[in-house]
């Protein structure tokens, strides 16, 4: 939780010194940025207009057992 705290916080005093209207890439843990306890609430609790604007990617790990010289 305090990482999710600090990275949240350290966003937060970015986007309140903003005035170019910059765009941010946050990269973080699956658990940091999912679950809906994490780094993205606690950013939209302080800045809700970004909901609309903001995409979320998930990288999963790769399964080792899938046949990538299949065509399927």
């Amino acid at each position: 939780m305090i990482k999710d705290f600090s990275m949240a916080h350290k966003i937060n005093k970015l986007l309140k010194q903003d005035t170019d209207d910059q765009k941010y890439l946050v990269i973080a843990g699956k658990g940091h940025m999912q679950y809906f306890c994490g780094v993205p609430e606690r950013v939209f609790e302080v800045f809700p207009h970004l909901k609309d604007r903001c995409s979320l990617v998930v990288a999963n790990e790769s399964d080792h057992m899938i046949d990538i010289t299949k065509d399927e």
